[in-house]
């Protein structure tokens, strides 16, 4: 294992359905988990748990013109993808920022010793593609 390794840190990026289902888990002890602003909202806003991710001990990252800038590259891929995101039916559209997030990180790092990324997600056509763009997925946290 290469120093460079050793210096990486690993944070599990939470999607939705996961972090539903995590969230009543313990969290406490755990400095790896983060959501994205947008995940937090869509979680907190129809149950009105307003900073209940940020108790648990979970970092949400606001997002900022780099995620962004990203987000475009993602689109003009990805926007008649109705797997990935359907605004119609209003799902998708946090998963399509994660991704522009992770991709955005990665290629511009900050700090000495960047941060890797996995998303942790039960939806399929996110992993999928995430899976095209060399990003690591898992189901469960570990």
């Amino acid at each position: 294992m290469t120093i460079v390794m050793l210096l990486n840190k690993m944070k599990y990026l939470l999607d939705t359905n996961t972090l539903i289902s995590k969230l009543s888990e313990t969290t406490k002890g755990r400095n790896n988990l983060c959501v994205i602003h947008d995940v937090a909202r869509e979680y907190e806003f129809p149950r009105k748990a307003k900073g209940l991710i940020q108790r648990s001990g979970i970092d949400v990252i606001e997002l900022s013109r780099k995620h962004y800038a990203k987000l475009t590259t993602v689109l003009s891929v990805h926007a008649d993808n109705l797997g990935l995101i359907n605004l119609y039916e209003g799902t998708g559209a946090a998963d399509v920022m994660m991704l522009a997030f992770v991709l955005s990180e990665r290629d511009n790092p900050a700090g000495l010793f960047p941060v890797s990324y996995t998303l942790v997600t039960k939806d399929k056509e996110l992993t999928k593609i995430a899976q095209l763009y060399s990003i690591s997925c898992t189901q469960n946290l570990n």
